[in-house]
């Protein structure tokens, strides 16, 4: 769909928001509250965008690889979810990631049941295992999301919540993510809920 494409490419430059729902406070453009909530913010969005996000830690990049035969798996797992409007069983292709200029291989697969997952080109949820016992942030699975797909920032407010209190959960961290070249902007970084976990 070239409307997602587009959303998805200009949801790739850093604002300083997860999404243009969220810019509008949660709420729906065609509420009049929500639409004045996104027009006070709209100078701040365009400043953060011409002169960066002031943020106190600098976010890591991660580069995904793969080879085009792989692509192309991982293409035709997506056309199959689009046309059954739900995604299920995706093939797993072999990947090279660089993380902190460190060369690791893995497997990686498309991710999610809904189609904010997967129904642009760009930024779709990825499902990602390291092999060679090798790990990133301490963790050898994982999955990528944009962060609008994981209900950025309530999820990860909710996870911290948890383990503050004791409780278990999945590690979260952002990362700009580069796959095949492109640059996808910011990605959630969640941990899979591994044995190890």
């Amino acid at each position: 769909n070239i409307t997602w494409d587009f959303y998805e490419k200009v949801s790739t430059i850093d604002s300083g928001s997860s999404s243009l729902h969220e810019l509008a406070g949660g709420g729906s453009l065609r509420d009049y509250e929500s639409f004045f909530i996104l027009l006070k913010k709209t100078p701040k969005v365009f400043k953060n965008i011409l002169f960066g996000v002031d943020r106190k830690i600098e976010i890591e990049k991660l580069y995904i690889d793969i080879k085009f035969k792989n692509f192309k798996k991982l293409q035709k797992d997506r056309d199959i979810s689009l046309l059954n409007g739900i995604g299920d069983n995706f093939e797993e292709v072999k990947a090279e990631l660089t993380f902190n200029g460190n060369k690791i291989k893995a497997k990686v697969s498309l991710k999610g049941l809904l189609s904010d997952h997967w129904r642009s080109k760009v930024r779709s949820s990825l499902k990602v295992e390291i092999k060679d016992n090798k790990s990133i942030f301490g963790v050898a699975e994982f999955s990528l999301h944009k962060p609008a797909s994981r209900q950025f920032p309530y999820d990860q407010v909710f996870q911290d919540l948890q383990r503050n209190l004791g409780n278990l959960s999945p590690k979260h961290y952002l990362v700009n993510v580069y796959f095949n070249g492109e640059d996808w902007g910011i990605m959630n970084f969640e941990e899979r809920l591994s044995k190890e976990f």
